[in-house]
């Protein structure tokens, strides 16, 4: 596939000469790739500990691609399918300031941050987009690159300095989790569970656990359970109202489960 493998080249390329040119004297990995903890293969795990707000690893080169539909639009149906599949995993340019150079502009990004694997309830990590639509030259060059001497200079793209940063703290060692966006995560889903319902429920869990452990021996267990269903069901439909389905779906079928 033409088209895939010549992105892919690019992007090698800009990973290549952004990673040559880091001037960072510490010896310490801070992204590095491993099988991951999801169904993916591969995913980006913390070399060292980040703490909220900060940025993670170095900043990352971007390939726009323009219109690939368009220029496909008369290929047959195998390579439709595979060009889609290949297409599902870039990213939409309106995370980068892109957008307004094509009718449709597709982002490639290469590195070891943006091959992170998606989990919407353990979302650790976000694109920092102030970093790329604030980007300049000196940006650039300030982080060790060298115009005058790169193999690379502006010979692939003018797009750079794609960042991510933590949402929360991250240890060294933990798999980093991006946020994809709210079509990924499914925001508008009722029957399933974004990561605002994964973070209510944290805490509700929390208090459902001090309540059971204080009292579910002194009221025995019929009357535990009959309370943890009138707070997985009742209480729910009132404080949740439509995403009630999604959050109900994070909970045990029996109170015992909350202490898994």
């Amino acid at each position: 596939m033409v088209v895939q493998a010549n992105i892919c080249l690019l992007l090698l390329v800009a990973a290549a000469v952004l990673a040559a040119g880091k001037g960072d004297d510490s010896e310490q990995c801070g992204v590095y790739i491993a099988e991951s903890s999801t169904d993916h293969v591969l995913g980006s795990f913390a070399g060292k500990s980040y703490q909220r707000d900060e940025l993670i690893g170095s900043s990352d080169a971007i390939v726009q691609a323009f219109d690939l539909r368009y220029h496909n639009r008369n290929e047959d149906e195998q390579f439709t399918a595979m060009f889609e599949n290949f297409l599902g995993t870039c990213w939409s340019a309106d995370s980068n300031g892109g957008t307004t150079e094509a009718e449709e502009v597709i982002s490639a990004v290469g590195g070891p941050c943006f091959s992170s694997a998606g989990h919407v309830g353990m979302i650790n990590a976000v694109i920092y987009q102030p970093a790329t639509l604030l980007k300049s030259d000196t940006d650039l060059l300030s982080s060790g690159y060298d115009e005058s001497t790169s193999p690379g200079r502006g010979a692939f793209t003018l797009h750079h300095n794609l960042t991510l940063i933590a949402v929360d703290k991250i240890t060294a060692g933990s798999e980093i989790f991006l946020d994809f966006g709210s079509e990924y995560n499914g925001y508008e889903d009722v029957t399933k569970a974004n990561i605002d319902d994964y973070r209510k429920m944290d805490e509700a869990i929390e208090k459902m656990l001090e309540f059971f452990n204080k009292h579910a021996e002194n009221i025995g267990e019929k009357a535990a359970d009959e309370v943890y269903q009138f707070m997985k069901n009742d209480v729910l439909d009132l404080t949740a109202e439509a995403r009630a389905p999604a959050a109900r779906s994070l909970l045990p079928s029996t109170y015992h489960g909350l202490q898994e």
